[in-house]
């Protein structure tokens, strides 16, 4: 066993005593310097890091260093198969009970306790307790059963089978069939093509039970696994318990021998396309390949962040584009990251509109040529190189604030991939030293080494219909070569001079103010009648998040045109800059700055919402202050936006799920534009840029009648003056507004209708009990608690026992307006041919629900992880902020936000009961079903 506890301390001792560049460039990156390293006798390796948010839990992740490249052609999909059945019985956890006991020390099955396997590695992730020893304890000895005492018993295999043929039948689906021709093309040559995940439905459903085990004795070995552990723990006693476990896992026979598998080069151009009559849009992904890189040294680490400054200026000229009237896609992203170990790539994606693709890659090409042949300015790398500090910042000033689920992920990728893990520490430190010598010469000829003739891949893929032709590769090197020889200009970076408000609004005042101490909220009223409900905490140091409500929203439009532009209005500001700054110079200006502002506008309200940085205070209360005072839609956003929205939706119906969602509620709502899901293009004619701008400012010109909302890190007092200046300066009206009653309600009483759409053998079902309820926060709690319940047993009952669903959902909702009701709402795919088998199994667990009420055992399991979250939320802002906003939103007592744990412990097996009795309604059950066209 060796301990790595490396210190950023040298690093900058070297680089501040004037160490030359070489020497220190050939350094090694340093390590995390709060994390232990260490490898045990038998090769295992592990990660321990020490982190306290959350308090008393733990993050743990088994990580294999083998994945579905390593299956035979007999395995092809059994690496998969080893992460399913690792849930099915271990020496000491036989069948289900792994999942049974974590779920009943509050771990969820999904969010908490999953897995995944790809082509070159498995995880297995768990969130763990540690305040109870004994539950600590026995995460780490299920992740050391996975490790090496799985039983792979014939009953056990037999019956996941059935599970992961449904998880291959959920993922059927135009993609899916596209993926097919164009993966051969992307992983050319190369064993990745042949090696998907999923596998092969004939050897899923017929493999002899001894090839899994030979996979799982093959590649799960202590030698090429790590165990990594981050959390709210004792680091000298975890330490010893990983010793003590794991080390007693046996010493693998003979030397590993992991294969690496390489992808060859191309000199040609490659292309593939392929079209369905599914498909949505149409996606465009051109790349160059690259060997991969390492980054072991100090200087790789730089080179790491010359690409992706390089990379970011390319994405930032890239998104100017697309704020065009006439742009020739609508999404697009740029990156330099890897395709898979074997090949690295500089690529763009984009989604453009039918019969644009030699457009987009035009444009593409044009953009790669400005910045190879003129290079990037040193204005916009210098924004950059700021911007990126800045995040790095923040999130230093987090460090111990962060959650151990965003730092887990760093260690399990060091240990697969050899990817560097300084910590924030080492990463900020690094930083500040080394992006002062980047220079913009060496960005530039950074940037030139990803253009190249050889290695060149293009895949396009979409929608299959008359006019929406895709290029043949002769048009495509033909458009690429024109794109070379056209005569081009410099990019000229249009950066906005002066401040963003001239001047500062006439302030307001504070006139009253009331205080809730037992929750730390204090409550004050403006001047104008801005009521303001601040939650000062220490749960972040770099974060305040904010939010605002009206009553109002849509409801109070009666044509078809305002519907429409309400729906928009929000969107179309808020794509638009502010003040003095067009769109393209707010983003420039807002580079550096840890802050951001969105709008919303309901049926029934309408707000805003956001979070800034406390050093960016005074920017984010100017933003505000004109967001309410100075909209405006910028007529080249109006017209790019229309025309992203108009690409996005003009086909979104030819998926299946997509047009389900869309019938299905056209179908309840009888067509009310109010309800719409998607809009036709017609409908999208609509929207108006001028009265959309009208109906915002009808909407946020009034601000005596909203209530807004702050909860991070910051002192009431030190806020006041920015309260005063820029919410109490506010305009306001005498009158207060309220939503209007529509009177749009869904169809009454029992209703069952299939729908049919889709070439796939696979159904989709919804199944809803909903209707009225009496607003009490007693009710709710037993709503959920039906939802959680109902879940954990089709789990059981759909999954484990039948086999023939792979992820149900059940859930539950309620809302208070326009009229109070609820929805207790079941969904999964399966085969057609189980459609009724399976939603018959759901009534019976919703009739023993009703007769029994749920198990002892199934009402802890919900009770403990809703505690858990409880426990958790307690010290989350974004907790806060919800409760506080739905307590005002619905006139309750924002003290009920302490009593929730409370009314998670008054639950009873008897009170369920009951409440299964009341909204388990048959009478008020919608059943809904997407079929396929043909069977």
């Amino acid at each position: 066993m060796t301990r790595v506890l490396l210190s950023i301390l040298l690093v900058t001792a070297m680089v501040l005593t004037g160490v030359a560049q070489p020497q220190m460039s050939e350094m090694d990156v340093p390590f995390d310097g709060n994390t232990i390293v260490g490898k045990l006798d038998n090769g295992l390796t592990y990660y321990i890091k020490k982190n306290q948010k959350p308090e008393n839990f733990a993050e743990v992740r088994l990580a294999v260093n083998a994945g579905s490249i390593l299956e035979t052609d007999a395995q092809q999909g059994l690496a998969h198969f080893v992460e399913h059945m690792c849930f099915n019985g271990t020496e000491s956890f036989p069948g289900n009970t792994v999942v049974d006991y974590l779920q009943s020390i509050g771990s969820a099955f999904g969010s908490h306790v999953n897995a995944y396997t790809s082509f070159d590695e498995t995880v297995y992730m768990l969130r763990i307790p540690t305040d109870q020893s004994d539950q600590f304890e026995k995460g780490l000895q299920i992740m050391k059963e996975w490790a090496h005492l799985v039983k792979f018993t014939d009953e056990e295999i037999d019956k996941e089978r059935g599970v992961i043929m449904e998880e291959w039948r959920t993922g059927q689906g135009p993609n899916e069939r596209m993926s097919k021709v164009t993966y051969p093309t992307l992983f050319y040559k190369s064993r990745y093509a042949e090696r998907l995940p999923i596998g092969k439905t004939e050897i899923i459903t017929g493999f002899e039970y001894e090839t899994i085990r030979d996979f799982y004795r093959s590649w799960y070995r202590p030698d090429n696994m790590a165990l990594i552990i981050v959390g709210d723990f004792d680091l000298e006693k975890t330490e010893a318990m990983v010793k003590e476990k794991f080390g007693k896992i046996p010493t693998a026979e003979g030397k590993l021998d992991r294969p690496v598998f390489e992808m060859p080069d191309n000199k040609e151009l490659l292309v593939a396309t392929a079209q369905d009559k599914e498909a949505p849009y149409n996606i465009l992904q051109f790349q160059y390949k690259h060997d991969p890189i390492s980054v072991k040294t100090i200087g790789d680490y730089r080179q790491s962040i010359v690409r992706r400054l390089a990379t970011s200026m390319v994405q930032d000229r890239i998104n100017e584009i697309s704020k065009e009237p006439n742009t020739p896609f609508s999404f697009s992203g740029t990156n330099y990251s890897s395709i898979t170990r074997a090949k690295d790539s500089y690529s763009h994606f984009a989604v453009f509109p039918e019969g644009r693709a030699i457009d987009a890659i035009k444009a593409f090409v044009v953009e790669d040529r400005k910045a190879s042949e003129f290079g990037f300015t040193q204005s916009e790398l210098d924004r950059n190189k700021t911007a990126l500090i800045s995040g790095l910042e923040r999130r230093f000033n987090e460090k111990d604030k962060t959650n151990s689920r965003q730092i887990v992920m760093n260690y399990v990728y060091h240990f697969l991939e050899n990817s560097p893990a300084p910590g924030i520490e080492n990463q900020l430190d690094l930083h500040k030293k080394l992006l002062p010598t980047i220079t913009l010469e060496e960005v530039n000829t950074t940037f030139k080494s990803f253009i190249r003739d050889e290695n060149m891949v293009v895949t396009i893929t979409g929608i299959e219909k008359e006019g929406n032709d895709f290029p043949e590769k002769a048009e495509i090197l033909e458009a690429i070569e024109e794109a070379r020889a056209l005569k081009i200009e410099a990019y000229t970076d249009n950066v906005a001079s002066g401040p963003m408000m001239t001047e500062t609004p006439e302030a307001g005042t504070v006139v009253s103010t009331q205080t809730m101490d037992n929750i730390g909220v204090t409550e004050l009223t403006l001047s104008n009648g801005v009521k303001v409900v601040l939650k000062p905490t220490t749960f972040k140091n770099d974060q305040v998040m904010f939010r605002a409500f009206s009553k109002g929203g849509a409801s109070l439009y009666d044509s078809d045109t305002d519907i429409m532009n309400s729906g928009f209005a929000t969107t179309l500001v808020g794509q638009s800059g502010i003040g003095n700054f067009d769109n393209v110079q707010l983003g420039k200006y807002m580079s550096d700055k840890q802050m951001g502002i969105s709008a919303s506008l309901g049926e029934y309200s309408e707000g805003m919402s956001g979070s800034f940085a406390p050093k960016d205070i005074e920017t984010f209360f100017q933003t505000l202050h004109l967001r309410f005072t100075q909209p405006k839609i910028e007529d080249k956003i109006f017209q790019s936006t229309m025309l992203r929205i108009m690409t996005l939706y003009s086909n979104l119906l030819n998926l299946p799920e997509q047009w389900f969602a869309n019938e299905a509620n056209n179908f309840l709502y009888d067509n009310n534009l109010r309800m719409k899901q998607i809009n036709s293009q017609e409908e999208l004619k609509m929207v108006d840029q001028n009265r959309a701008l009208e109906i915002y400012k009808e909407r946020f010109a009034d601000a005596d009648d909203f209530t807004f909302f702050f909860v991070g890190n910051f002192d009431v007092e030190s806020i006041k003056p920015y309260l005063e200046t820029y919410l109490a300066s506010l305009p306001s009206k005498p009158e207060s507004e309220n939503f209007k009653d529509t009177g749009v309600r869904a169809k009454q009483g029992q209703i069952t209708k299939n729908f049919y759409k889709g070439q796939e053998p696979k159904a989709l079902v919804r199944l809803s009990f909903r209707g009225k309820m009496k607003w009490e926060g007693k009710e709710r709690t037993h709503i959920q608690t039906l939802g959680r319940s109902l879940r954990i047993m089709l789990v059981e009952s759909l999954r484990e026992e039948k086999g023939g669903v792979y992820s149900p959902s059940a859930n539950a909702s309620y809302s208070a307006e326009p009229t109070p009701t609820y929805s207790i709402n079941a969904n999964f795919y399966c085969a057609p041919e189980n459609v009724e088998d399976l939603i018959q199994t759901v009534f019976k667990d919703v009739e023993s629900l009703k007769k029994n009420g749920p198990s002892e055992e199934i009402l802890q399991k919900v009770k403990e992880n809703r505690k858990k979250s409880y426990q958790i939320g307690l010290e989350d802002n974004g907790y806060w902020m919800s409760n506080l906003v739905f307590a005002y939103q619905y006139d309750l007592n924002p003290d009920r936000i302490l009593e929730t744990g409370d009314a998670i412990e008054s639950l009873t097996v008897k009170s369920v009961k009951k409440a299964a009795k009341k909204y388990f309604k048959d009478k008020d059950l919608v059943r809904l079903v997407l079929l396929p066209e043909t069977k």
